[in-house]
């Protein structure tokens, strides 16, 4: 394995949407991802994910709230064609991936991107010992499970507050996935170019029973853009964008999410 690094992050890495799942952060001891810390971290990872070459990346992102990637290149290469000097060629190439993870300790949430689920099997048990160094080597990570069904009652004054300090400006819903009944039913999926929430209580009808996700635009006070969440029912599980002005967004609407 390379011999791991700590390097800055580009703040860039943290404005595409990613899909995470989400997980309560262990109580205890945190070794932040510096020197020899870091070195352990990359170590430990390498060896999970069984990686010969592993470059490990970790940042502060904001108080207290840690990003840590992983990258690596994939076991072979590929091909894409080409056109070049008047005949087709090919060009080969070796794909990057980036395991990435977040532990935001002021909110007591540790986010997971993978590029594949077997890899976030075993990337968790990894950060034992090495982020949590007072954990048992397979101690397990609790996880929320998030309910959609309590977004059905949130009012006008949920979606736009006005109380100082509330996580967001504006909440607008884009879109909505559900199950049709019975068994092994299609999934439906429904998108809003404006504000879904208003659409839905103009019709002033049910929602789906059987919701599977929810997409949001998420506009923090004092932004001038929002960003995209989307949480999914079950076992918490979310595509976000994941920075350090949606942190408090992202806590809240799972929190509300496990409100019921």
């Amino acid at each position: 394995m390379n011999e791991p690094t700590v390097s800055v992050l580009p703040m860039v890495a943290l404005r595409a949407p990613r899909k995470f799942s989400c997980h309560a952060l262990p109580e205890g001891a945190f070794a932040p991802p510096e020197g020899e810390a870091a070195e352990r971290l990359g170590a430990a990872v390498g060896a999970a994910l069984g990686l010969r070459a592993l470059t490990p990346i970790a940042r502060q992102v904001a108080p207290d709230v840690w990003l840590c990637a992983f990258l690596h290149g994939e076991a072979r290469r590929r091909w894409v064609a080409t056109y070049e000097r008047g005949r087709p060629g090919r060009v080969a190439y070796i794909p990057r991936s980036a395991e990435v993870v977040v532990a935001d300790r002021p909110r007591g949430l540790l986010y997971l991107s993978c590029s594949d689920a077997e890899r976030g099997r075993a990337l968790l048990p990894a950060l034992n010992g090495a982020l949590f160094p007072d954990r048992r080597p397979a101690e397990p990570f609790d996880a929320p499970t998030l309910d959609l069904a309590p977004f059905r009652l949130m009012g006008p004054g949920d979606r736009r507050p006005l109380a100082p300090g509330a996580p967001w400006a504006v909440l607008t819903l884009k879109g909505m996935t559900w199950q049709e009944p019975g068994l092994a039913g299609p999934l439906t999926r429904r998108l809003w170019p404006a504000d879904g929430f208003e659409a839905l209580d103009a019709l002033g009808g049910p929602w789906p029973e059987r919701l599977r996700s929810l997409a949001f635009a998420v506009r923090p006070a004092g932004a001038p853009r929002g960003y995209v969440a989307e949480l999914f029912q079950g076992p918490a599980r979310l595509r976000a964008t994941l920075s350090p002005l949606t942190l408090d967004a992202l806590a809240a609407l799972m929190a509300f999410a496990r409100s019921a």
